[in-house]
């Protein structure tokens, strides 16, 4: 289920629950508080637009699940998010 902009009052979360959804998706800009707006329930978190690596690291720790970009090339450069690199020990 996408979140627009508009349902990120606390019936959005209540509306999602009601849903019982299995992922929500969501642009990541669009969301108002995200070191606090993350809802907690059942559902998986996918958020686009993530342009940068460290970006996209800080929002799974602060509970996203997937993150989508434009940038893929760039970000398979870091070892974070490319399994090749982690296992030759580059950055």
């Amino acid at each position: 289920f996408n979140v627009p902009s508009t349902r990120w009052q606390p019936q959005g979360q209540r509306i999602m629950e009601e849903l019982a959804v299995e992922f929500l998706y969501c642009d990541y800009l669009s969301i108002p508080n995200i070191a606090q707006d993350l809802w907690p329930g059942d559902w998986q978190w996918a958020l686009y637009e993530v342009t940068e690596p460290e970006l996209g690291i800080q929002l799974f720790n602060l509970g996203a699940n997937y993150i989508e970009t434009k940038r893929i090339a760039y970000f398979m450069q870091d070892a974070r998010f490319n399994p090749k690199l982690k296992d030759s020990g580059e950055k």
